[in-house]
């Protein structure tokens, strides 16, 4: 599986201005999901960037999170009173944490026995359980669970089905528990924290490279857009130089004008501003580098199931997709399967949101519940 490579934009500011010509800004997607969800940082990233399909995996983490790993979470938030790697990283848009129908309602109910046993206030757990961490979780209606598949699990307790049922569907490695009745039969494992900092990190990274990118190319812009006005000063005596380049170059056009000796100067500043930029790029890019490694593996696509297949496909895209988009994902790992059963698939299991008329999601947003 590949891994992002570091932009690298092709003209310097001197080039760009010659060219008097720049590159335009990527679309926001159309598209939205479904409920009190928006695009995040890393989601929009993978959305616009030219990456290979293989390479999504690595870029957006779907893991199933148990009331247990969620509880504490929340007392280490309290206690720590800053913001904790799990937290960062969902709000990064690096990891998606799916939680089962029930998982909310049993968080609630131990909320103020962990306050308790923990000696914190109960006040500020709910509080931060209910405005940070809550309204990032994607809720999964796996409907009826598979009793005969899950059968050591209901004979342990019958409570954890639903859990065990995501695990199920999201495969081996997706799912975090403490809970014996989980991890015994090899349907979950504890929480990692050294995945969820390199998931944060590498997350933090993407981001911070595309927008150094998108400076130098704003940069090379305003060479571009400053010749242009420069050009035109020369032929007119009499400019509203705001009206030609953006309010930032005013000032400096205004001195450039009455000094035409100092274009070539500023033309050159923005050069090193530009090579400022595209070092901080590269550093960026080496941390990455270093980062990506510590990466979990993408979900496993080796299921004869189709709605797990689907699932999976879904569960870390960047964002919604049409049932053609999921077919040609899904495949890539199995290309045998045919599009009317994706379309069947999609439209039978509740797990499988609606996002607008043409669009899929897996699992809908809990949302904002205070």
């Amino acid at each position: 599986m590949g891994v992002m490579r570091a932009p690298t934009p092709t003209l310097s500011v001197r080039d760009s201005v010659r060219a008097a010509a720049g590159a335009s800004p990527p679309a926001m997607p159309s598209r939205a999901w479904y409920g009190s969800l928006r695009l995040l940082p890393v989601e929009f990233l993978v959305a616009v960037q030219p990456l290979g399909i293989d390479e999504l995996p690595r870029r957006i983490h779907a893991r199933v999170a148990d009331a247990n790993v969620l509880l504490n979470e929340v007392v280490a938030r309290v206690r720590m009173e800053k913001q904790v790697a799990l937290l960062a990283a969902m709000k990064a848009g690096g990891l998606r944490v799916h939680v089962a129908t029930t998982i909310p309602g049993e968080v609630d109910e131990h909320l103020a026995e962990r306050a308790a046993r923990q000696g914190l206030d109960a006040t500020k757990l709910t509080a931060i359980w209910l405005r940070e961490v809550a309204p990032r979780l994607r809720v999964v209606d796996v409907g009826d669970p598979d009793v005969v598949e899950l059968a050591e699990v209901a004979e342990r307790d019958v409570s954890d089905l639903p859990t065990a049922t995501l695990a199920s569907i999201l495969g081996p490695g997706s799912t975090w528990s403490n809970d014996r009745d989980l991890i015994d039969p090899g349907l979950a494992g504890p929480y990692v924290l050294e995945l969820v900092l390199a998931i944060r990190d590498v997350c933090v990274l993407d981001a911070r490279i595309y927008t150094t990118a998108r400076g130098a190319e704003v940069v090379g812009r305003l060479g571009t857009e400053l010749v242009r006005a420069l050009a035109r000063l020369d032929t007119r005596t009499r400019l509203t130089v705001g009206a030609l380049v953006i309010a930032a170059l005013a000032a400096a056009m205004i001195v450039v004008w009455r000094k035409p000796e100092l274009r070539e100067d500023l033309i050159d500043a923005l050069q090193r501003i530009y090579d400022a930029i595209l070092d901080e790029l590269s550093r960026s890019y080496a941390l990455q580098q270093d980062a990506v490694p510590k990466l979990p593996p993408p979900l496993e696509m080796g299921t004869s199931r189709p709605e797990r297949v689907v699932a999976r496909v879904l569960a870390v895209a960047p964002a919604p997709l049409s049932s053609d988009e999921v077919t040609m994902l899904v495949r890539r790992s199995h290309p045998t399967l045919d599009a009317r059963v994706v379309r069947r698939t999609l439209g039978e299991h509740p797990m499988f949101v609606r996002a607008g008329r043409s669009f899929w999601q897996f699992g809908r947003a809990l949302g904002r519940r205070v």
